[in-house]
């Protein structure tokens, strides 16, 4: 098993997305040796968390609608869905406050 990041761009068409794969991240590098997959919040470590901080704003701002993302273990599901602006998800990646089973979810207004 392993982690599994998803990132969605909300009704953003596939040649946008296709065009920008490069900002599209993996998080299971960064996982800290001391993460436990049944915690609440995971545990990151390393200077990739300003660098996704970064891409997921990125391609919110490509998106048309949004976007999405999540960081669970493979075979579990999301339990939770956290709607908030696409700053807060930033600080979110960028201070290491990743919640397990939750999907945030960013909308353009």
């Amino acid at each position: 098993m392993s982690l599994k990041t998803k990132i969605e761009l909300i009704e953003t068409d596939s040649e946008t997305i296709s065009a920008n794969k490069h900002l599209f991240f993996d998080m299971t590098e960064s996982l800290s040796e001391y993460a436990d997959w049944a915690d609440a919040m995971w545990d990151f470590e390393g200077d990739e968390l300003a660098t996704y901080a970064d891409n997921i704003t990125a391609l919110f701002d490509l998106s048309e609608e949004g976007v999405s993302f999540s960081v669970v273990w493979a075979g579990d599901a999301v339990r939770e869905t956290i709607e908030l602006s696409i700053d807060e998800l930033a600080t979110v990646i960028q201070e290491n406050e990743i919640r397990n089973f939750t999907k945030y979810i960013v909308h353009k207004e």
